[in-house]
């Protein structure tokens, strides 16, 4: 694909995000940072490629090619995480930061060696576990862009996104918040709605306030989920293609 010019006025925007004073060569210093962020999305990638544990991809989505133990439509888990973060990003914000990239890819980094049962039971434990995952995806990264040739500010920046300090104060925070909760409607909440409310439940079959519990929950999960939203995203989460059952319960949810 050939790389289009992009205007003075966007390279200068750039470079002063990154602290860097461009005096010439701007396109030159608009490809070092393409590469640069090529770089950090395949290290993120290549890190997640070792997950263990296998997801599937989802109709209509494209096969991509992935080294390792899985083939057909078997990709590891958190890598084909990140791919999904990615593509919805693109979609939602088009020419957002380098460091919102990164953060996005990144959003799962190497989840899988920190599992909830090592911490306590409860919410406490839960928000623990949650705590020590922002911090190990936000270190992750920041090692990550620093040897992909980004600086410490923008590094540091990866880290503050992804432990999610300040949301709902800070625009790229809430971004990725709202892709966050974009990629979880669109790839999981089906497969989540059904575990909680179909056979795998215990649910179904059971007496019908059984299966009320599980709606309450679920209902409770989406009104949390849309919390989290700006009012962009919540647009963008009501475009998305549901079956009809998956949308029934959120629109419960929304009345």
């Amino acid at each position: 694909m050939k790389m289009s010019r992009p205007s003075p006025a966007l390279l200068v925007g750039v470079a002063a995000a990154a602290g860097v004073v461009l005096v010439g060569g701007g396109f030159l210093f608009w490809k070092r940072r393409q590469e640069m962020l090529r770089r950090a999305l395949n290290a993120v990638d290549d890190a997640n490629a070792e997950d263990p544990r296998p997801d599937v991809l989802q109709e209509g989505e494209e096969e991509e090619a992935v080294g390792g133990r899985f083939g057909g439509r078997e990709r590891p888990k958190e890598w084909l995480y990140g791919r999904r973060m990615s593509r919805c990003l693109a979609k939602f914000a088009p020419g957002c930061s380098h460091v919102v990239q990164v953060a996005a890819r990144a959003q799962h980094i190497r989840r899988w060696v920190s599992e909830r049962k090592d911490f306590p039971e409860g919410r406490a434990g839960y928000l623990q576990w949650r705590q020590a995952l922002g911090r190990m995806h936000g270190r992750l990264s920041e090692e990550i862009m620093l040897a992909s040739g980004y600086g410490q500010r923008e590094a540091s920046r990866a880290v503050t996104l992804l432990t999610k300090k300040d949301l709902k104060a800070d625009a790229e925070v809430q971004l990725l918040e709202d892709v966050i909760c974009l990629v979880f409607l669109q790839y999981y909440w089906k497969p989540f709605q059904e575990k909680h409310t179909g056979p795998e439940s215990g649910i179904s079959g059971k007496k019908g306030e059984d299966k009320q519990l599980g709606e309450e929950k679920l209902i409770h999960i989406v009104k949390q989920t849309w919390e989290k939203m700006s009012d962009k995203g919540r647009k963008e989460a009501l475009k998305l293609d549901f079956e009809p059952r998956a949308k029934e319960l959120i629109l419960k949810a929304l009345t």
